[in-house]
């Protein structure tokens, strides 16, 4: 019977379980054993045990294993040894990080193996590798070797009988002859008087039991295994094949090299397909870890004189990527996890809005944590010193320099010809979960990029980190197609709304953009508003050199041949050309006679531009083109600087124009009154530039037509004339004026009151209702006449003496 040799078995299984390990790394490690000893299929699942079977640990359910990789006897010197002599200088071997069989202890009291390839008559005959020293099938525990004597002896026999019934539940089950491992799950039933840890077979949850997904996991990592029969509880047996490559062979002395091994995993009518990126790089970072006092030792015992002795970790700079796309369940999900040549437990999922779900492995030549869940990260290290702080550098050296580089090159490999929404949000969620690895976007494109990149239609793609792109957002139309691809150049096109993982945000250069700008079709685009709104989001990713003369010329025949124009029109050619843009809020007819105008600038109708104001030279352009009012209310309303209007010839008076500091002037000197009124333009002339309003000003009257101020009706006269609080004395100043306005008037009710006070000369008689003196005189005759015929309700002309007394136009 085999013996479990080095430090004392029980003390140190309970010290390397007490760190933690959960089943599925038990699991793990039986699959790592085939591959280790070069299997090409493994068999391995769950049965309810051998009711017919002699040993009572073959009666209960256990967990089996078998493989057709050979049994040497090395192999069995190894998997009795508690020690990892024989794999700890090996960086090739998936054991030298782990526990192997011995694993199994975590679940169970002992284990049986047996090769049924050999001879049971025979029991030391190794076949092809000769005589050996070990059986090739025994019990193995560690309660049988306690210091130097043997206890539970009855645990002991494992006959040719037995061995002959656990070969026969393999056959039945269809397994082939091989190497195989019997695991007799512990049982909290079993009233053991000690066990190794208080942990049985009621404590594996049914979830834990379905093997299925752990392999799907597991087996892009292996080396040699071609095949994997499994069996869950209450299942049969069920075949998962690899087409395709597998890892590379690792050696201590292995070449720096780069592989990618493609291949895909076969289940009954399904295929999940996979892309296994690998490379083993040096550089001086890893030399120097190395090298320094705080490199990682192992502690070993000399199995001969039980002495201990150090062995530096052969840790070399070997690391992978390996994407995988799966069948959803019910919940597809990204999920993203560490390996050291085996899945470690540690991972994160996240929701994915697809058919399919994926898988991503960060493999590399990590230091693990204790319990083997994760491993040993960069940012809790940093606290830490000598051992611990190398491990995490280690770590996060392998993570940023090799792995990283590599995720973003097997995408288009394991997403295929899937739906180009389903690799959307699978590029949606990957960058920010990757986060949560201590990974950013300058991690991952240091060698390539992934975009969304339009051709007719929109394909990722994954692209060289060198190579520039350009933004084309979604939704252009035909035309603007066919104008960005000719700007464009060889440069690719991309959607720059898409969830790409580029280095940096790209955008037009300067000639390009105007290229292409210059190519549209402008008349046809401004009369389109979603074409607007689209050509102002890609301003966003354009570089726009102001002023664009150019732009301008182009721009100017098409908005002159507008009417209107659309809000969004109007915002985009706000954004285009800011500098040659003003927004003139005045009626449709005034902003269509003002853009036929050549000027140096584009007028935006309905004040759809924004807030901004016309610069001086703006200002000086508009007065030099023309004189119309509308004009000047424009730079009266927009202008930039009043200060400057205030200097400029802007007020329209006989063939001149005044300045508004003359026009205050004039009317300081009482040679000019105005009053605010109804004529706009000279309100936001008061409003705008004069330091305080014009009031009516007593003086020569007739100044005011003298100096034939235009667009100064009538009206705002009358209006001017009934504000004021008092007239001059002078009748004939009073008559003079009247005449003017009678020239100019025509005479309505809402006047009389303003007639009534020219002639009377006080406020006080300018109602209706106050009689007004008059004489026989042929002019107050006439006066009175055209009063009453501009209809003369309430006005009572009193005659004194022989007078007559009109009123409501009777005489």
């Amino acid at each position: 019977m085999s013996e479990l040799r080095g430090e004392p078995p029980i003390v140190t299984l309970r010290r390397v379980f007490g760190r933690g390990v959960d089943y599925p790394l038990v699991f793990r490690e039986l699959i790592q054993n085939a591959d280790d000893c070069q299997a090409e299929w493994l068999a391995i699942g769950f049965s309810e045990g051998i009711p017919d079977a002699e040993h009572q640990f073959l009666r209960v359910p256990g967990l089996f294993a078998v493989n057709n990789g050979p049994l040497r006897p090395r192999d069995v010197e190894a998997i009795s040894s508690l020690s990892l002599g024989t794999k700890i200088a090996d960086a090739g071997s998936v054991g030298k990080f782990g526990l192997g069989l011995k694993s199994v202890y975590k679940f169970a009291e002992m284990m049986f193996f047996a090769d049924f390839r050999l001879d049971p008559n025979q029991p030391k005959d190794f076949g092809e590798y000769g005589p050996g020293e070990f059986p090739h099938f025994d019990v193995l525990s560690p309660w049988l070797n306690q210091a130097g004597r043997k206890s539970r002896q009855d645990w002991e026999p494992f006959n040719p009988a037995d061995r002959e019934r656990l070969g026969t539940l393999l056959r039945d089950l269809g397994i082939e002859k091989g190497f195989a491992v019997w695991v007799p799950l512990r049982r909290a039933s079993d009233a053991l008087p000690a066990s190794i840890l208080s942990v049985f077979d009621e404590d594996i949850s049914d979830s834990e039991k379905a093997i299925g997904g752990e392999l799907l996991r597991v087996f892009p990592l292996l080396q040699h295994l071609r095949t994997i029969s499994f069996k869950e509880p209450g299942q049969s047996l069920r075949t998962l094949q690899r087409e395709g490559g597998t890892r590379q062979p690792l050696k201590n002395d292995s070449l720096p090299f780069e592989a990618t091994a493609n291949g895909e995993l076969k289940l009954e009518q399904d295929s999940f397909p996979y892309v296994f990126q690998e490379l083993l790089r040096d550089s001086d970072e890893f030399t120097k870890l190395k090298a320094s006092e705080g490199w990682p030792n192992f502690t070993r015992y000399d199995e001969q004189t039980g002495d201990e002795f150090q062995v530096a970790d052969p840790a070399i700079p070997h690391a992978g990527v390996v994407w995988q796309r799966l069948p959803a369940n019910a919940k597809p999900v990204l999920e993203i996890g560490y390996a050291v040549f085996l899945p470690l437990s540690d991972r994160q999922t996240v929701p994915l809005n697809a058919p399919n779900s994926y898988r991503l492995t960060l493999h590399g030549y990590f230091f693990p944590t204790d319990d083997r869940l994760g491993i040993v990260s960069a940012e809790e290290s940093q606290l830490a010193t000598g051992e611990s702080r190398t491990k995490g550098q280690w770590n996060q050296l392998l993570k940023t320099q090799l792995i990283a580089p590599r995720i973003l090159e097997g995408l288009p490999n394991v997403t295929g010809e899937t739906a180009k929404t389903e690799i959307t949000e699978l590029s949606h969620v990957l960058g920010p979960a990757l986060k949560q690895f201590g990974l950013d976007t300058s991690d991952l494109t240091s060698r390539h990029q992934w975009a969304k990149v339009w051709t007719v239609e929109a394909d990722w793609q994954l692209l060289p980190v060198s190579q520039n792109l350009l933004p084309l957002h979604e939704g252009f139309w035909e035309e603007c197609w066919t104008v960005a691809v000719k700007a464009a150049g060889e440069l690719p096109l991309y959607d720059p709304e898409a969830p790409n993982i580029i280095p940096h945000q790209y955008c037009w250069p300067a000639d390009r953009t105007r290229l292409f700008l210059v190519s549209l079709n402008w008349e046809e685009l401004l009369n389109d508003g979603k074409r607007c709104a689209w050509l102002q989001k890609m301003l966003n990713y354009m570089t726009l050199e102001h002023p664009a003369t150019d732009l301008v010329t182009q721009l100017q025949p098409s908005v002159a041949a507008l009417r209107t124009l659309s809000s969004e029109a109007s915002r985009l050619l706000r954004a285009l050309v800011p500098e040659h843009t003003a927004s003139l809020p005045v009626e449709a007819r005034e902003a269509n006679d003002l853009l036929q105008v050549p000027l140096s600038l584009l007028l935006l109708p309905h004040g759809h531009g924004g807030k901004a104001r016309l610069t001086q030279k703006d200002c000086d352009v508009l007065l030099e083109q023309g004189k119309s009012f509308e004009v000047l209310a424009t730079i009266l309303r927009l202008g930039d600087d009043r200060k400057y209007l205030q200097e400029k010839n802007v007020v329209p008076v006989g063939n001149d124009w005044l300045t508004p500091t003359a026009v205050l002037q004039r009317a300081e000197h009482k040679t000019l009154f105005l009053k605010q009124g109804k004529d706009g333009g000279l309100l936001d002339l008061v409003n705008a530039v004069l330091p305080q309003p014009l009031e009516f000003v007593e003086g020569t009257y007739n100044d005011l037509f003298e100096f034939g101020v235009q667009h100064l009706n009538s009206g705002s006269v009358l209006l001017t004339l009934k504000a004021a609080e008092r007239l001059t004395d002078q009748l004939s100043a009073r008559i003079a004026l009247f005449k003017k306005l009678c020239e100019k008037l025509v005479f309505t009710s809402e006047n009389r009151s303003v007639f009534r006070y020219l002639l009377h000369g006080q406020a006080s008689l300018m109602d209706d209702f106050t009689p007004l003196i008059y004489d026989n005189g042929d002019y107050w005759g006439k006066m009175a006449r055209l009063a009453v015929t501009a209809g003369g309700d309430g006005i009572f002309f009193k005659r004194h003496s022989d007078t007559s007394v009109m009123s409501n136009g009777n005489s």
